[in-house]
């Protein structure tokens, strides 16, 4: 039987102190569904076809205008 060695495989796995260790800047910011600008906390909603957008909150307002559910 041959094994592998894990540290040859690499993947999309990151080790949990790597992650915890990462600046808040860029790495953990999504971007708003309507105006695109990146944000730390999105709020998330459910329009009327069942899409779920993240909203930042300068979008918020458009929401409550559109009647989206929050999630």
């Amino acid at each position: 039987m041959i094994f592998r060695s894990r540290s040859k495989e690499q993947g999309k796995v990151t080790k949990i102190t790597d992650f915890k260790k990462q600046k808040e800047t860029a790495s953990r910011q999504q971007k708003c569904s309507y105006c695109k600008t990146m944000a730390k906390r999105l709020t998330f909603y459910a329009d009327h076809d069942g899409k779920v957008v993240g909203l930042c909150r300068e979008c918020r307002p458009r929401a409550k205008r559109q009647d989206l559910m929050p999630l």
